[in-house]
């Protein structure tokens, strides 16, 4: 397949750079980090690519402030509730965060739930700014020869847990509960990735294993039966339940 150049550069890696950035205007973001109560801006890239280069989908744990500078990009957004639709890569692989579905290439016979992802789709020009909310998918595309671009990172606000148990948890909060437990498992598993496949390929079993029973407890503080076994098994199925060959190359057409 062809190969494009694509830079991803820290603001303030270069001395040149880290000047001019320090001119900028900042009350605009900072306006709106007070706002919204986040962190402030922790970290920001210079990205810079070639004509149909691409990245990626995936999703972030920041809010993001995503500006174009130069040329034309093509996003598709996709919201938090598309995680079984996009099947990301398991916790721990070099790929953790993007999804294992091509956005340009679905393979529709190893991931049939991509058919019912809800996408939004738009071109970004150079002047605009779009907000990337924290833990939404996004896939960005050069329309543009060297189109270049800035994000602008911030430390989401504090979920009140407390609050939200009193009601339904949104979408968003079903995604960090689900990557916590990700987490808890391979920590557990002594990062050792076949151990890993093996305790969570055991969620999806009955009668359950000690693991299973430790997780569908937590689950159940925060939300109902039903819903704790969806939980888990959207989190298992089509990530876990794959060979662990499959997961150095899961866009080939040949892998099925």
């Amino acid at each position: 397949s062809k190969k494009f150049y694509y830079l991803q550069e820290g603001l303030d890696s270069h001395l040149e750079l880290k000047n001019d950035f320090s001119e900028w205007n900042w009350m605009f973001i900072l306006n709106l980090v007070k706002t919204f109560r986040w962190g402030l801006p922790e970290r920001n890239l210079f990205l810079v690519g070639e004509k149909d280069a691409t990245t990626p989908c995936h999703f972030d744990e920041q809010e993001n402030f995503f500006c174009q500078v130069r040329g034309k990009k093509r996003v598709r957004l996709f919201p938090p509730s598309a995680f079984s639709c996009l099947s990301p890569f398991p916790y721990g692989h070099p790929c953790d965060r993007q999804a294992m579905v091509n956005p340009d290439d679905p393979n529709l016979e190893r991931f049939p739930m991509y058919r019912r992802a809800k996408i939004l789709e738009s071109i970004l020009e150079a002047g605009d700014v779009m907000y990337l909310p924290t833990l939404w998918w996004h896939h960005f595309h050069n329309v543009d020869h060297l189109a270049m671009s800035i994000t602008f990172w911030c430390i989401p606000a504090a979920r009140d847990l407390q609050k939200a148990m009193n009601k339904e948890l949104s979408d968003a909060i079903v995604v960090s509960v689900r990557r916590n437990i990700e987490i808890l498992i391979f920590e557990q598993s002594g990062s050792n990735r076949t151990n890993q496949f093996k305790e969570m390929n055991g969620l999806l079993k009955n009668p359950p294993t000690p693991i299973k029973q430790l997780v569908k407890m937590m689950l159940l503080h925060v939300m109902t039966e039903e819903k704790a076994e969806e939980t888990i098994r959207e989190l298992v199925e089509g990530r876990y339940t794959q060979d662990m060959a499959f997961y150095s190359n899961p866009y080939r057409a040949d892998v099925i």
